[in-house]
Order: C-alpha cells, then sequence, then structure tokens
C-alpha cells in the first residue's frame, strides 16, 4: 500500500454518494454493471453447458438391466459419438434386456427462456449503467436514418464530453499554476458543426445586446464568459485595456493595494491627470521606467507573473491617459505693433526736426 497526495490522484463519479462523509465519491460505472454483465455471461455458460458438453439425451433401458451395465452402456455411446464425430448434441444410449417391454428416460431437457428479452433487458440497463443511450450500444428495435444519426452523435460526444470535462477541472486544479490552462481536444466533426452553430448565435446575440443597449460591454464580456464562448484569459485582457479588472472593478484601484506596492511605483499623484498635464512627457517617461522594472519582476515567474501583468495593464492604463492629453500648445508670439503717428500738439517730438 502506498500513501498518495490527494493532488496525485483524479477520481471521477457519474452517481456521487448522497452522504456527506463519502466527500462526492460514489458508485462507478463499472460497479453498476458489473452484476448485469454477470447475469449475461452466466446465461451464455448455461447455454454452453448444456450444448457445448455434448449430455446424452435419452436413456432406453430394458427391464432387469444393472448399474454397471448402464454406465458401460454410456461409456459405448460416448465413444461411438466421438468416432462419428458428433460435438454438441448426442444420440440416444439404448440398453438391451431380457424382456421387450422399454422405459424412456430424458436426460438432458433444455429449460425454455426468453433469450431475447434477456438480453435485451441486460443491454438496456448496461447503457443506463454508463450514462447512453440503448441504441447506442445495442440495437433496439427499429430506427429511422434520422434517429441513428441523432443516437451517433450522441455516443460520440456525451460519454467522452463527460469524462473529458471532469479529467480537465481536476487536472486544471491539482496540477497546473493559475496562469496556464489545459485544453483537451475532442475531434468530433459533427461536435464541431455544433459548436459553430452555437458560437454564430451567441455572437448574434452579443451584437443585439450591445447595439439595444440591454448590456454594457464589460457586462457582455461577463455572460460571454459564463456561457463559455471566450476564455477567462481572453475576458481579462479585453477588461485591461479599457481600464478593468476581470470582474469588472476600474483597475486604478491597483495603485492603493498594497498587494502592488512593489510592482506599482510610480507617483499616485498621476492618477490626476489635471495636476501633470501641462508635462506629460516626464509622466510617461516615468510611466515606461516602472513598466521596465515590472518586467524585471515578472522574469521571476510564479505568483509574480499574474500580479506582473496586472499591474502592466494598470501603467498602460494610465500612459494613454496621459497621451490622450498630448503636448499642450505653445504660447502664441506677440505680433509686432505697426507704428504709430506722434501728434505734436501734444508735446511729441518729430525725428525730422531733430535730424
Amino acid at each position: 500500500m502506498y500513501k498518495l497526495h490527494r493532488t496525485r490522484v483524479v477520481y471521477s463519479s457519474q452517481l456521487t454518494s448522497a452522504r456527506r462523509n463519502m466527500y462526492g465519491v460514489g458508485y462507478s460505472s463499472v460497479s453498476r454493471s458489473v452484476l448485469i454483465a454477470k447475469d449475461l455471461v452466466s446465461m451464455q455458460i448455461y447455454k454452453a453447458e448444456k450444448m457445448g458438453s455434448r449430455p446424452q439425451n435419452q436413456l432406453l433401458v430394458g427391464k432387469n438391466i444393472t448399474g454397471s451395465e448402464i454406465m458401460t452402456a454410456v461409456q459405448a455411446a460416448d465413444t461411438l459419438m466421438t468416432e462419428l464425430g458428433t460435438e454438441y448434441y448426442s444420440k440416444v444410449v439404448a440398453i438391451g434386456g431380457q424382456e421387450v417391454e422399454i422405459d424412456v428416460i430424458s436426460l438432458n431437457k433444455f429449460d425454455p427462456f426468453d433469450e431475447e428479452t434477456q438480453v435485451t433487458l441486460g443491454m438496456y440497463a448496461l447503457a443506463f449503467a454508463w450514462g447512453l443511450e440503448p441504441a447506442d450500444v445495442f440495437p433496439v428495435g427499429t430506427t429511422s436514418r434520422a434517429s441513428e444519426m441523432v443516437s451517433v452523435q450522441r455516443a460520440r460526444g456525451k460519454l467522452p464530453e463527460t469524462y473529458r470535462s471532469s479529467v480537465v477541472r481536476q487536472l486544471e486544479y491539482k496540477l497546473l499554476p493559475p496562469n496556464l490552462k489545459l485544453v483537451m481536444e475532442f475531434s468530433d466533426d459533427a461536435a464541431d458543426r455544433e459548436r459553430a452553430i452555437t458560437e454564430d448565435i451567441e455572437a448574434r446575440t452579443s451584437e443585439r445586446n450591445l447595439k439595444s443597449g440591454a448590456m454594457t460591454v464589460p457586462a457582455e464580456r461577463s455572460r460571454m464568459r459564463r456561457h463559455g464562448t471566450i476564455t477567462r484569459g481572453e475576458l481579462k485582457r479585453m477588461n485591461l485595456q479599457d481600464g478593468l479588472l476581470e470582474d469588472g472593478r476600474p483597475i486604478a484601484i491597483l495603485f492603493y493595494n498594497d498587494e502592488y506596492n512593489e510592482y506599482l511605483t510610480v507617483d499616485r499623484g498621476y492618477l490626476v491627470v489635471e495636476d501633470y498635464a501641462d508635462n506629460p512627457r516626464d509622466v510617461i517617461r516615468a510611466i515606461q521606467q516602472n513598466k521596465n522594472d515590472v518586467y524585471k519582476l515578472m522574469a521571476q515567474g510564479g505568483d509574480a507573473i499574474r500580479l506582473g501583468e496586472d499591474a502592466l495593464g494598470a501603467l498602460e492604463w494610465l500612459e494613454r491617459q496621459y497621451k490622450d492629453v498630448g503636448e499642450p500648445e505653445p504660447e502664441p508670439e506677440a505680433e509686432p505693433q505697426p507704428d504709430t503717428e506722434v501728434n505734436l500738439e501734444d508735446g511729441g517730438v518729430n525725428i525730422e526736426d531733430k535730424l
């Protein structure tokens, strides 16, 4: 016996137990179907033992025959049937006596039972135990071509997709760091076609919601994430470009989060753009220097990557604020004043008079 850590064990149960102390563990599909399979196997063994062992069919016995004579006759009959090449069905064993009266004793009575019903019910039970349609594992009844196509699609997608999603979810939780996502490709043309149709419907719904104003862009992105149209990473990147965190909060709050003190070192006063709008170049230069420091911290790996991505999103958002402000316009130079005439009557001096 070996001790295994819980993060190294992947478990899955289609029918979890209702008991709280079972922690979601229940009877597997194998446990639910093993008795049914054993019953079907036992039926086949019964038929084989009845027919395949070549039991004696009938025994014709005359009066005044001893037991040793009966056994000798049976052995002689076996030898004769072997020479004749019979494998399953045996012939009649006859034992003669002094009197003509003969009794017929049946030795191999095949108990009749409805094999078709037994097999059909067993296949129904096996299919349900594995979460499949009966027609997916056994041709039960007559079905149309459309029904066959639906059954094929269910068989391809239902059980494999259930197993795949369970494994992916547990492997992501137990093995992968937060910055990685496990993707398992389930190649199936019918499933890909259905997925493409669903994505087209989702895209049309999103466009209609945004045009009508029923949903804002961040709210629509969250809805798409819940429906699986976009991944968590895509939602995060799109929100960061708009100055939002993954949950829709403004990204500026990171400058006041102690967890990001080592990553966001620029002056918090830069958040008030009007106070520094006269000299945006210096602010942008400081932001770019801070971004360079963040790159160095992200090289450490681990949780630094997540914090660094959020910090870069906040710095890029702040940088865009100052790029939108632009350089302040220079003040226009004073235009030269035209020469004015001097009124001599007011005490002015005429240059020509001086000359």
